[in-house]
């Protein structure tokens, strides 16, 4: 019987349910259109099912259950996320039957996963040790056969995104045997390595001569409460032509603007993110202000790099009390230290600038701003007028054609019953304000760039394809969809 429907679209009509499925690995829907036709719907609909898969060590079963009861489902794994539950050595009991359950079987899925191009390794705290919440997992702390199960995925060729959080001290050359890898992420503190461990030291042999080196596959890299790495690693990993750093210490500031002074050429995006995160089981609350007064003794700036085309800084004050008389505007140190990074040298290829500040105002109980507020983003006072002409100045930016610059204010001090209404007041009138003051002070720029303060819809939207452009292969759509 020929189909009621040509092939084309009966497979479009699957993709849309699909698209409507915040997760279309759990989708109900899909699921039931998959058995209404073994003939029609089931293998596209498998195609979304199995395209993302985690794999748990606390949910022993279920997926490696099902995969290894139907290997043909391994065709669709495009990404591929284990969960390791991490416990600490005198906290670990008996691993016999983890390992039995779960490494074992992990082995042989791994050998007939030939089309996944991600691999997202999650290294979570087990509840079994509340009172080590500031320590996370090394390799060495793994067993060996967990180690063993980590090393044949890192080995798969078809991998090319590697996605790691909450796991320390990886030997780098785990990652130098992978051919492919395009895109590298680290979170909670992931890092790597020159050391082995000696159970290891007799593996890897070829690659010796390369410790310290990064891949030279790599083109995209993120850190995202990693730390910065070793002092022996960053000069490679940041010659990379596309790096994202989160900046969550002064010695990790001391060292990002170390390997930047070198100025690596072969950057064309880079975005630096000061944020005040806990970091080491304490939180820096004065991290931006130290890094400025830090960036103007050592006398920085940015060298001009002869291929970045997009730069992103995200500067977080909302801590920041060493400026303790502020209560609404933006404290001055941070439009200072945007000013004195950017201005030092031309960035001849420069085409997209974005900038996000982001501080702590004081409102009243209702979520309104005091009556005699001063304006939180003003051209004349704080900074932002030098900001504007150096933005403006065609012998430093030739290429400029975007600057994004939305602000984010945040409650500093409400509290109690009605902390839901006090927040959707401050975002309904202080936000939009915000926005307004910023665009009063940018929007004078010129014919030749666009501004996009977070006000205009349709301008997000041109914004968002301009980056798009100059981050290819889909880069911010990865990068988001593996930190969600």
């Amino acid at each position: 019987m020929p189909p009621p429907l040509p092939p084309e679209i009966l497979d479009t009509i699957t993709d849309w349910v699909a698209q409507l499925e915040p997760e279309p690995a759990s989708s109900s829907s899909l699921k039931s259109l998959a058995l209404t036709s073994r003939q029609y719907f089931t293998y596209r609909a498998q195609s979304h099912l199995f395209r993302m898969r985690i794999v748990a060590e606390d949910e022993l079963g279920t997926t490696l259950d099902i995969l290894r009861g139907n290997t043909a489902l391994f065709t669709h794994v495009r990404s591929l996320a284990i969960a390791l539950q991490y416990a600490h050595p005198d906290d670990r009991g008996d691993a016999s039957q983890t390992e039995a359950q779960f490494y074992i079987p992990m082995l042989s899925v791994l050998d007939n996963l030939h089309n996944a191009t991600s691999l997202v390794i999650l290294c979570l705290k087990s509840d079994s040790t509340p009172s080590r919440a500031s320590e996370w997992a090394t390799w060495s702390m793994l067993s060996p056969l967990c180690r063993e199960m980590l090393d044949k995925a890192f080995r798969r060729p078809s991998i090319n995104t590697l996605f790691i959080l909450g796991l320390r001290d990886i030997p780098l050359q785990k990652i130098q045997v992978m051919p492919n890898l395009t895109m590298l992420l680290l979170e909670k503190y992931s890092g790597f390595t020159v050391q082995e461990s000696k159970d290891e030291a007799s593996r890897d042999t070829q690659n010796r001569s390369n410790l310290g080196l990064a891949p030279n596959s790599i083109q995209w890299m993120s850190l995202y409460r990693s730390g910065i790495l070793a002092a022996t690693l960053i000069p490679s990993f940041c010659d990379l032509p596309h790096l994202t750093l989160e900046i969550a210490g002064v010695d990790q500031h001391v060292a990002t603007w170390g390997v930047l002074r070198t100025g690596p050429q072969r950057l064309e995006s880079l975005a630096l993110r000061y944020t005040n995160r806990v970091s080491s089981g304490r939180r820096n609350s004065n991290l931006l202000s130290e890094c400025f007064s830090e960036f103007k003794r050592a006398g920085r700036s940015l060298p001009t790099l002869t291929n970045l085309r997009y730069l992103s800084i995200t500067a977080n004050a909302f801590y920041d009390s060493s400026e303790p008389d502020y209560r609404v505007p933006v404290p001055s140190f941070v439009p200072h230290f945007l000013t004195a990074l950017i201005t030092q040298n031309p960035q001849h290829s420069l085409e997209v600038m974005e900038i996000t500040p982001q501080w702590g105002v004081f409102v009243e109980g209702s979520g309104f701003l005091p009556p005699d507020a001063p304006p939180m983003i003003d051209r004349g006072n704080g900074g932002w007028g030098q900001l504007c002409e150096a933005l403006s100045n065609r012998r430093l930016f030739a290429r400029l054609r975007v600057v994004r610059a939305i602000p984010f204010p945040e409650i500093k001090n409400w509290t109690g019953v009605r902390a839901k209404d006090i927040e959707a007041a401050f975002q309904k009138t202080v936000t939009p304000q915000a926005k307004a003051e910023m665009h009063s002070v940018l929007g004078g720029m010129g014919a030749g760039t666009m501004v996009d303060v977070g006000l205009d819809e349709k301008v997000k939207v041109v914004v968002d394809e301009i980056i798009r452009r100059i981050l290819p292969n889909g880069f911010l759509d990865r990068v988001e969809s593996l930190l969600s």
